[in-house]
């Protein structure tokens, strides 16, 4: 068959399986107990990579509408550039009905992790806002918006620099904010450069081969000031969550071939043992001392997104358990944890899956009403070095079985 037949017909094909908003509903296999309604599709949103929901359940979404274009060579698919926009639901009904494009700019290309953090009223602005904080490539930029009209207001100011993975999700992402009221973000096996607290004290970390190897977890003020490297020798973590307690999990991606993504709970000062790599080893190098070893190995899989659920609107069993997406098998699931020794057993449990193989999670997050908002990439690939749709994206609201609203 001539090629270029042959690649018409593979497009012809893909193209077919792309599925309609309300199609993809129906393609559903749902927990006993749960139920999952459309928050929102496109056009409203497109592509997203990672979302936070504020105080009011507003939905932000971070768009890479131009993922991996640049890398490549290619023109932008969006020439107006990748945008952050926030969906919000005005009735009540559990479905957004309203959009604002918050950010938009040419030179805004690909984010990937998204936080938000209310500005408090004060005596010369009777509305509060909100400080955003995003993963851009190399840098950890801030957002303004002190007068709470959902616009920037203006382009970002960089809080951190230094780190590696120009449009690759094998850099920096996945930030969140913490109880403690810190930054919690991590960075993939692309590594660090020079990378210091915004106010020049304390140590300057570059990637090396002791005590900062590969992907690494890290922490500090809202200010960018008290910088602290808390894990590293992880390989593709695409997110860490932290719960009211403190304690720190993420998931591990290593499946180019070898299917081992892997559950971590982050102990400060650990080596997850992702290098060397070498004959005769094992793959994270358990048997080694000093190296901190695995909760749980899922094998196949590109682990995304990830959160601890402390809402109470969803049934007791969830309660203080983690959510995680998976966009490799197309699932959303819990893993209830168990205490052991000094640290974790834990066993996964599915709560949402698809056959619709366009289904891809990227990201998950509880809202103040205690349902659980997920992030559908959907296309017909996970990510990784390149994307085959840029017209796409829902977002899923998770509740119990029967509620309205």
């Amino acid at each position: 068959m001539n090629r270029a037949i042959f690649l018409l017909l593979l497009l012809a094909s893909s193209a077919q399986a792309q599925l309609t908003p309300e199609e993809a509903l129906k393609k559903f296999t749902v927990a006993d107990g749960l139920q999952v309604e459309l928050f929102a599709a496109e056009p409203m949103l497109i592509n997203p990579t990672s979302i936070d929901v504020d105080e009011k359940g507003r939905v932000w979404v971070c768009e890479a509408v131009n993922y991996r274009v640049l890398k490549m060579g290619k023109p932008l698919n969006r020439g107006e550039g990748d945008r952050i926009v926030i969906l919000e639901d005005t009735d009540g009904d559990g479905k957004a009905d309203k959009s604002h494009v918050f950010y938009q700019a040419k030179d805004f290309v690909a984010p990937l992790g998204i936080a938000i953090a209310p500005i408090p009223p004060s005596p010369q602005r009777k509305q509060g806002g909100y400080r955003v904080f995003v993963c851009h490539h190399s840098d950890i930029v801030v957002f303004d918006d002190k007068d709470g009209d959902l616009k920037a207001d203006g382009p970002p100011t960089t809080l951190l620099g230094g780190f590696g993975g120009f449009d690759t999700d094998h850099g920096l992402h996945g930030i969140n904010i913490g109880p403690d009221g810190k930054l919690y973000f991590t960075v993939g096996d692309a590594g660090v450069k020079n990378v210091q607290s915004s106010d020049g004290k304390g140590p300057k970390w570059t990637s090396n081969q002791t005590d900062c190897r590969a992907g690494t977890v890290w922490r500090c003020d809202m200010d960018g000031k008290n910088l602290e490297l808390i894990a590293h020798n992880f390989r593709n973590h695409y997110e860490c969550c932290v719960n009211s307690f403190g304690e720190i999990w993420t998931s591990d991606n290593d499946d180019d071939g070898s299917q081992q993504t892997r559950r971590c709970y982050v102990m400060p000062g650990g080596n997850y043992g992702y290098h060397p790599r070498g004959p005769g080893q094992s793959h994270w190098h358990e048997e080694q001392p000093g190296i901190v070893p695995k909760v749980l190995r899922t094998g196949f899989g590109s682990p995304s997104g990830i959160c601890f659920y402390e809402g109470t609107l969803l049934p007791k069993k969830y309660h203080g358990q983690i959510f995680h997406c998976d966009a490799g098998p197309r699932e959303f699931r819990c893993f209830h944890l168990t205490p052991k020794g000094a640290g974790y057993e834990a066993e996964k449990e599915v709560l949402v899956t698809s056959s619709d193989n366009w289904f891809r999670l990227s990201d998950c997050c509880v809202a103040p009403d205690g349902s659980v908002m997920l992030a559908d990439w959907y296309d017909p690939g996970v990510g990784g070095k390149g994307m085959g749709d840029w017209t796409r994206g829902r977002i899923y609201r998770v509740t119990p079985k029967g509620n309205v609203g």
